[in-house]
């Protein structure tokens, strides 16, 4: 059962898109470093975020103090990124994927180690096991239990028709989710009444 779950949320990642899932990680943040690699084999050895939702800095009394979160751009503006301070303010997050790592900065720069609690949104890979705990986005777990059902349905013969519709509707409603609308634009020199493209009839004017 394990492995058809596997090979069905690696489909859905296809034909969806990524499936991504929010985890809380505890890391250790060496002193006197400004960045640290984020990534498998990396600095911080774990799977690479896709996006930081919150971190914070624990000392060795379990006192949490919020970093707060920054953009590369907002980073990159503080001239001396060297400052060495007790307790970083802010931390920014260039998720590099052609290497492989991501890179994570904080300022000022740490001069003590600190316990790094990261909350994160990270790229589905696999489930490890049927006992463990996945947080996927709304919709997904309504959709899991009939889809998988119908994967594994040639181990265990057929299905209620029942539960093949509720997997379709599961599904589909998962595709409606992802979906992009895209609108569609009129050039504002098109031709026109007296209030502007706004007015044209695209069935009768002429181009």
């Amino acid at each position: 059962m394990l492995i058809k779950l596997n090979q069905m949320l690696s489909h859905w990642s296809v034909r969806l898109g990524p499936i991504h899932y929010e985890t809380s990680e505890t890391l250790t943040w060496a002193a006197a470093q400004s960045s640290r690699s984020i990534g498998s084999g990396g600095n911080l050895d774990t799977v690479r975020p896709l996006q930081l939702l919150s971190a914070y800095l624990r000392d060795s009394s379990s006192n949490d103090f919020e970093i707060r979160i920054v953009t590369m751009e907002e980073y990159n503006h503080i001239s001396i990124k060297t400052t060495a301070g007790d307790i970083p303010q802010i931390i920014a997050y260039n998720p590099t994927i052609a290497s492989g790592f991501g890179t994570l900065y904080v300022w000022p720069v740490p001069d003590a180690s600190w316990t790094l609690l990261l909350n994160s949104l990270k790229p589905f890979t696999a489930v490890s096991s049927l006992a463990s705990t996945v947080l996927l986005p709304p919709g997904y777990e309504a959709a899991i239990q009939p889809n998988l059902a119908v994967w594994a349905s040639g181990q265990f013969g057929g299905l209620q028709p029942t539960t093949q519709q509720l997997a379709a509707d599961t599904l589909a409603a998962l595709e409606s989710l992802n979906e992009t609308d895209e609108e569609m634009s009129l050039d504002p020199m098109m031709p026109g009444g007296a209030e502007g493209a706004d007015e044209i009839n695209l069935w009768t004017t002429d181009t």
